[in-house]
């Protein structure tokens, strides 16, 4: 996940520009850059590596620029080399492009401007945008970056400065959500919500198509297909608050995982409706006669969101009895699908709502006249305003990479639509108000494995040397599994995988031996005797196998490792109360590793 930050202003640009690139530091990236704009010159550095060799080359920097960018690269077009980093410039050096996205058609661009004679120096496809400024511009930047950005096909959320326009920054974004910032005399440029919050709360965002002039004294919005003289006017928004985590962003995944059970709490506030048996969403309210219809469900989700629409299909084939797909996003866009326009409904989730291949998956599907549905937590994205109706997560602000809020968020708002759409398509009142009840009580169950953190805290001591973790998940836990081994391989730096009794059964299980913990996740669901045959037989192996249940029986004690039990809960809410476990697992055993 790379990132992307720009200022202009009355403040020497270099220490917000860094505090901007902590706030980044969560990211995933291989390389960063920073760009400083000053009078008739620019002052660059790009580092491959952590933010803080770029912090450390700048420690003795004294330069008053009031404008400039940082960026945070994850390569696709190159290799992570410092050649590659973003600033990108043109050919003289005096025009410089921060990039975020993907130029599709950069092959062709690039081979007609090296035929007119522009000189690439680097391997990246953002290059081809510098180069078409330059080849645009006739002293108007504005102008210039607006015919440079026609030429171009894909995604892209840009900051652009000229060494001759001192006092401009021009943003455009196609894909990218970008997001304006706006403080007494001074302007930020973002792709994130969190990234400009401890600056101002007042913003503009940015729709695809649209460009911004900025300087000190105010942002000129246009379209970028509009023409060269166009004006836009836009809204002045405040960034929502919807907890107190925005005041304590810098607390720890910790803080996060601890304020879970509030954060539910607020997701089920007036969903809940146990008179009636089912759950509410004002969005999604005025659809409920063609989704009483529909036949087919498909759901779109990219990284971890593409995780929970695999829970999303097990639940609502389950809940439901109609046909489910789930597909990743980069899947979805690059493949043909056979959609029916009539009785489809098209969710796509993304925490973000901006993230590149779900948003493409939307454009698709709506191309093909098909419903399409959002489910984000950021009101503004192209999620939120593209989609005919949705639900919005009310997670709160992501504090760490890969946000623990955002996943848990999306389990139980997809636990809740569920029941939305099961009760339409004939799911009995006793089933959904059984559902409600669980749900309603996942604040305290959750509450109650917190209160053993300790406990989790002191079994993760006993495998802090381990350096391969195997992650076992069959139906509603596989979504579970899939994240904790994201979470091991990100937050604790092991080697982890997921893996259901399914492939463990037919040759996966031979390749378990003592080298391996395995963290097996086992519901007290239609597979649970299943499940701790395939554990069974793992820990005969010679792995360790740590069991996460509902079930706190002698058998488990006696059989394996250790056991971490949570509150016996309803089948379908079970995996959420698991995933909260393997949350305070993951943290632990990162704590412990870099202590």
């Amino acid at each position: 996940m790379s990132g992307l930050f720009g200022y202009i202003g009355k403040r020497r640009a270099l220490p917000v520009l860094m505090q901007g690139l902590k706030l980044m530091d969560s990211f995933t990236f291989d390389s960063c850059g920073l760009l400083l704009s000053g009078s008739n010159r620019f002052f660059v550095r790009r580092v491959v590596g952590e933010t803080s060799k770029l912090e450390g080359s700048v420690i003795d920097y004294d330069g008053q620029e009031k404008a400039g960018a940082v960026h945070l690269r994850w390569a696709t077009h190159g290799e992570v080399e410092e050649k590659n980093t973003h600033p990108i410039f043109d050919c003289e050096g005096k025009i410089a492009v921060l990039h975020k996205g993907m130029v599709q058609n950069y092959a062709e661009l690039k081979n007609e401007l090296l035929q007119e004679g522009h000189i690439f120096k680097t391997d990246t496809d953002s290059e081809v945008i510098a180069h078409l400024i330059e080849k645009n511009y006739g002293g108007d930047l504005s102008v210039a970056v607006r015919k440079a950005l026609l030429k171009v096909d894909g995604t892209y959320g840009i900051i652009v400065f000229h060494q001759d326009h001192q006092g401009e920054m021009v943003a455009a974004n196609a894909g990218m959500g970008m997001i304006v910032g706006l403080a007494e005399g001074e302007y930020m440029v973002a792709l994130d919500e969190r990234i400009l919050f401890p600056f101002t709360d007042r913003v503009i965002y940015m729709n695809d198509g649209e460009m911004s002039s900025i300087s000190e004294v105010g942002v000129v919005s246009s379209l970028v297909a509009g023409g060269s003289i166009n004006v836009i006017n836009k809204f002045v928004e405040k960034i929502q608050k919807s907890d107190s985590g925005l005041e304590n962003y810098f607390d720890s995944i910790e803080r996060e995982i601890f304020s879970q059970p509030e954060m539910v709490e607020n997701i089920l506030a007036g969903r809940i409706d146990l008179s009636s048996a089912t759950a509410h969403f004002g969005g999604l309210g005025k659809y409920k006669d063609f989704l009483r219809q529909v036949n087919r469900i498909v759901f779109v989700g990219s990284g971890s969101s593409y995780f929970t629409t695999l829970l999303a299909k097990e639940l609502l084939e389950d809940y439901t009895a109609i046909l489910v797909n789930s597909y990743s996003g980069l899947e979805f866009r690059y493949k043909r699908f056979n959609l029916s326009n009539e009785k489809t409904a098209f969710f796509v989730i993304s925490q973000s709502g901006s993230t590149e291949d779900t948003v493409a998956a939307l454009r698709e599907a709506k191309l093909l006249g098909v419903n399409v549905f959002g489910i984000t937590n950021t009101v503004g994205s192209p999620v939120a305003k593209e989609t005919d109706a949705g639900v919005f997560l009310h997670s709160g602000p992501t504090l760490g990479m890969p946000s623990t809020r955002s996943f848990m968020a999306q389990l139980v708002s997809l636990t809740l639509l569920s029941v939305f759409i099961g009760r339409l398509k004939g799911l009995s009142p006793n089933t959904g108000v059984t559902i409600l009840r669980a749900l309603k009580k996942l604040p305290q169950d959750l509450k109650s494995i917190l209160a053993q953190s300790f406990y989790i805290r002191e079994i993760v001591r006993k495998y802090m040397t381990a350096k391969h973790f195997v992650v076992v998940g069959e139906k509603y836990c596989q979504a579970i599994a899939k994240e904790t081994a994201l979470m091991l391989s990100e937050i604790s730096e092991v080697f982890a995988e997921a893996l259901t009794i399914s492939e463990l059964k037919y040759g996966m299980i031979n390749k378990i031996d003592s080298e391996v913990v395995v963290l097996c996740l086992l519901p007290k669901d239609s597979l649970y005797e299943e499940n701790l045959r395939v554990a069974q037989a793992m820990h005969n192996q010679g792995a360790r196998v740590v069991i996460i249940s509902e079930e706190n029986s002698n058998e488990l004690m006696n059989n394996f490792d250790d056991v971490i039990t949570v509150t016996p809960s309803k089948d379908i809410v079970a995996p959420i109360l698991l995933l909260m476990v393997m949350q305070l697992f993951v943290f632990y055993l990162g704590k412990a590793k870099k202590a």
